[in-house]
Order: C-alpha cells, then structure tokens, then sequence
C-alpha cells in the first residue's frame, strides 16, 4: 500500500518545468505554496492563475469564526502561502511582485502574485529548504 499523505513534502526544485507556460510553472510553485503553516492547519487558500500572474484568494469555506471572527489568522495564513511562493519563485529565478488587494471589489482576494525573471540572488537554501 502506498501512503499518499507526505508525497506533497517530497518535492525535488530539479524537477522544475522551466522550458514549459507559465500556467504549468506557476503550478508547480504553488506545491510549495501550499506547504505553508495555517492557523489549525485549515490551508484556508485558493489559487487561480490567470493572465500571467496568481491570485490568492481566501478561502471562507475553511473559516473558523468562532477562533478567528476576524478572519485575522486566515489572513495571515494567506501571506504565509504567498512569502512561500516568493521563497520557492526565488530558488527557480524568478522576482515576485506581490500586490495586495484591500477587498474592496472582491472581499475574498488577498493579493495578485506577478513572476519575473529574476535579475538578483536567489535566498538563502537553508530558508527554501525549511519549506519543506
């Protein structure tokens, strides 16, 4: 038998599909995206990539209005994914631009996440390991 449950943590930045779209480049970042700590471990993200860039949308299905009537800690769970996806978006070369998003328009949306080539270092490996 196979256990599925710690595959997401056996991810190998080798494997990184440089020669591929953005869509499938942004894919594959987001498996460390989402390996980020959440309050009581709800992941209350969603992602949608579109016009070469991510969205990070909160998740309400996974709200804890009790804990959090707020929505404090799954904000702060969501900037969590993001500086993720900066760190891994970084290992591979590229820049990120992250812009928040007030949620005026859209109360679910956190922030736009725009990659770039990177003209700079990537961080430090023990930080991109610690994902991980």
């Amino acid at each position: 038998m196979h256990d599925h449950s710690t595959e997401m943590w056996h991810l190998n930045s080798a494997d990184f599909p440089s020669a591929a779209a953005f869509e499938r480049k942004a894919e594959f970042l987001l498996r460390y995206a989402i390996l980020a700590p959440s309050g009581h471990n709800t992941q209350p993200w969603l992602f949608a990539i579109e016009d070469g860039q991510i969205a990070v949308i909160a998740d309400r299905r996974r709200a804890l209005p009790v804990v959090d009537p707020h929505d404090r800690e799954l904000t702060s769970s969501g900037g969590a994914a993001i500086a993720n996806l900066e760190i891994a978006a970084a290992h591979v070369g590229f820049r990120s631009t992250v812009t928040p998003i007030p949620g005026v328009t859209n109360p679910d949306l956190l922030a736009l996440v725009r990659l770039e080539n990177a003209t700079h270092a990537p961080p430090p490996p023990k930080l991109f390991e610690a994902i991980t």
